[in-house]
Formats: structure tokens, sequence, C-alpha cells
């Protein structure tokens, strides 16, 4: 299943947030205490204002939305997800793997 690279799974509920990776040595569960139901839910919302957006004049508004939204994902979750995948740092050939 993951011989493109690894395989990643969400599993967000109000008890517990975790991912699930999955890659060809082994399948492991990560905790994210930080991406609650409301963080994702908050999130969800503000990138839902931000594509909905069709004033030229509320761009700006729009692209710090989905900063927000970029951000507080990586801050919550993909740093930790990738650190543990081990992609921590730029790959040496320029090729960054698959997830």
């Amino acid at each position: 299943m993951a011989y493109e690279g690894a395989i990643v799974v969400f599993n967000l509920s109000d008890i517990r947030s975790e991912v699930f990776v999955i890659t060809l040595e082994a399948i492991c569960s990560i905790h994210l205490p930080l991406l609650t139901s409301n963080v994702i839910t908050r999130l969800a919302k503000l990138f839902q204002e931000a594509i909905n957006e069709d004033i030229l004049i509320q761009y700006r508004y729009s692209t710090h939305k989905m900063n927000t939204v970029l951000q507080d994902l990586w801050d919550f979750g993909i740093k930790t997800i990738l650190e543990e995948l081990g992609f921590a740092k730029s790959p040496v050939n320029g090729r960054w793997p698959r997830v």
C-alpha cells in the first residue's frame, strides 16, 4: 500500500485527535493534542470564508485567512507528522518523498 510513500490518515474527534501513519516498515499512531474538533471547525470556517470571497477588494483578507489556516495546520499537526516521518530537513538530492 505505501510503495510510493507514506500514507497518513487523520482521525479527529472530541475524544482524541491522531493520525495513523502507514509506511513499508510500520504502522504507527501519532497523537495530535492541539488539533481538536474546535480547531478544525474554526479552520474549516475560515477556509470557506477565504474561498468564497468574490470581491477583489477582499483579496487581502482572504489571503490572510488562508495563511492562518495553513499556519495553524502546520503548527497543530503537519510539522509533527513530517518530523515523525524524518522529513525535517530538505533532501540532499532535492527530491521530496511522497506522502
